[in-house]
Parts: C-alpha cells; structure tokens; sequence
C-alpha cells in the first residue's frame, strides 16, 4: 500500500506541476501527507481546477 501511494504523490505533484507550474514547498510537504483515496480524488480532478485553491481544499 505504501508503494501506491507513493505512486500516487508523485502522480499529483507531477500533474499539478504541469498544469500550475512549480509548486510551493509547503503545498509539496501537504501533498505528501494525503493518503491513498484522497490523492485518487485529486488526480481524477485534476483537469477541472481552475487554481490552486481548488486543491487547496485537500490540503487542510
């Protein structure tokens, strides 16, 4: 389980990179904190944000 999602945040912080350009280390640190099923959601999101205050949401 820890290597999927390990597979997951490297995923999101690739994606998210792409699509909002390099991202703040504590947004990074956040990130890497979520657990599995959270990190799906934002993936399978992740073409709708318009910010990133939408992931923002995950992150508190």
């Amino acid at each position: 389980m820890e290597g999927e999602t390990q597979a997951l945040v490297k995923a999101a912080l690739r994606l998210l990179t792409k699509k909002f350009g390099p991202l703040s280390e504590p947004v990074r640190k956040k990130i890497q904190e979520l657990d599995a099923a959270t990190l799906e959601v934002m993936i399978d999101q992740v073409m709708d944000y318009q910010s990133l205050d939408d992931v923002k949401k995950y992150l508190m």
